[in-house]
């Protein structure tokens, strides 16, 4: 590996993360997915299909990390052997695997679809509302991904948002926006699907919206959450509305799919979570799409207005997705019980200082002519390392007109 890196010279001193965290992240991970293939093993014993959702970015690493851990010692009821990813070549381009070109026989459903709600702009008060209705969309798309038709205007969105992406943008992608499109399509609608939700949790809050939404909905999931030990902030009150809306039939004991860990990567960039996440801000202001179409959508249509994109390569090796090809393989192949190698270390330092140095900056200069035409009034990066796309006033109002004449068509 080491003729694949560039040459600086880093110490473990230049990475944001301590090794005891480093090798307590893994022990976590390893939780996580002990505790999913026994949520698995007591689902499809129910004769249910198990169908795993991860939501947010900082759910990306601990999951592909679970999943090595599981796929290493073999004892479980689920493996890479039984899974199929959607969108299906997503898996592909965060672990550099062929996977989705092998034939396997598909057992359990992966999707990757964001709940991501960053609303910079906003009070806490007004943010913390504006947040909920963003998830409610992002569980509405979900559960028709999953159970209904794909007719939801809430998807419907989502696609129309990605199909605005310049497509020569990503001519070095595998997973392209047409075709995650695609793949998110090609979900089969079975109403014998039972939802496990793998996400990280910090106050509690963004977990407690999302767990009520798919409760009201009809759908309450099995929770299989991270929980932040570093800044011990998971408030009570949250904690008890996340007990309450979710379903405790699939596990032995709801406190133990509660894994304490740190969240070392968590609220920073594509380096370290392996996904950029792209959010349309503009479309973050209440009522915007009836008061510039009143004849087409209500008043409380909120759609979730971020996308995520998985981080390009380079052949130079200098890019957000060949940083955390460094940190996942570090993760991968790190003994816990051991110091970590130097080789390892200089690794882990060139990711994060990748993260620290190049990964917002370089992420917004491609996002510059990321949708063509279009006239964009700003571009940013938030606190949580999400680009912040604003279009000027015209322009959104031109974006939310073509999407009410899409929906005419068939």
């Amino acid at each position: 590996m080491s003729e694949n890196i560039p040459e600086l010279s880093s110490k473990i001193e230049e990475s944001i993360f301590s090794e005891k965290e480093l090798a307590d992240y893994r022990i976590g991970c390893e939780n996580i997915g002990i505790q999913l293939a026994e949520s698995v093993k007591r689902i499809r014993q129910d004769g249910k299909i198990p169908t795993i959702v991860i939501p947010s970015r900082g759910a990306v690493p601990i999951f592909l990390m679970a999943l090595n851990f599981l796929d290493r010692y073999k004892e479980n009821e689920i493996s890479e052997s039984k899974l199929n990813f959607y969108p299906t070549k997503f898996y592909d381009e965060l672990i550099g695997d062929s996977y989705s070109e092998k034939k396997k026989t598909k057992e359990i459903d992966v999707v990757y679809y964001p709940f991501t709600a960053d609303v910079s702009f906003a009070q806490e008060r007004i943010s913390a509302e504006i947040d909920r209705k963003i998830r409610k969309s992002a569980v509405v798309a979900t559960l028709d991904l999953l159970y209904g038709d794909k007719k939801s205007l809430d998807l419907k969105w989502y696609y129309f948002i990605l199909n605005k992406l310049n497509k020569t943008a990503f001519e070095g992608f595998l997973a392209k926006p047409s075709e995650i499109c695609e793949s998110l399509s090609s979900i089969k609608k079975n109403d014998k699907r039972e939802i496990i939700l793998i996400d990280t949790v910090l106050s509690g809050r963004a977990t407690s919206q999302i767990t009520e939404e798919f409760n009201k909905l009809g759908h309450p999931i099995t929770p299989l959450f991270a929980v932040d030990n570093i800044k011990s902030g998971f408030r009570g009150d949250y904690r008890n509305k996340i007990r309450e809306n979710c379903k405790s039939t699939y596990m032995e004991n709801l406190e133990d799919n509660f894994i304490h860990m740190p969240l070392i990567s968590e609220d920073t960039g594509a380096s370290l979570l392996g996904v950029n996440a792209l959010n349309v801000s503009t479309f973050n202001q209440e009522g915007i799409f009836n008061k510039y179409m009143p004849s087409a959508f209500q008043e409380d249509f909120y759609p979730q207005s971020c996308i995520w994109i998985p981080p390009s390569v380079s052949k130079a090796h200098n890019s957000p997705g060949d940083a955390f090809s460094w940190f996942f393989s570090v993760l991968c192949q790190q003994d816990i019980f051991f110091d970590i190698p130097e080789e390892n270390k200089r690794l882990l330092a060139l990711a994060t200082k990748y993260y620290l140095t190049k990964d917002g900056r370089k992420i917004i200069d491609v996002d510059k002519k990321i949708f063509p035409s279009s006239k964009i009034k700003d571009i940013n990066k938030t606190r949580s390392e999400i680009i912040e796309v604003d279009l000027e006033d015209p322009e959104a109002r031109r974006w939310i007109r073509e999407f009410a004449t899409s929906l005419d068509r068939p």
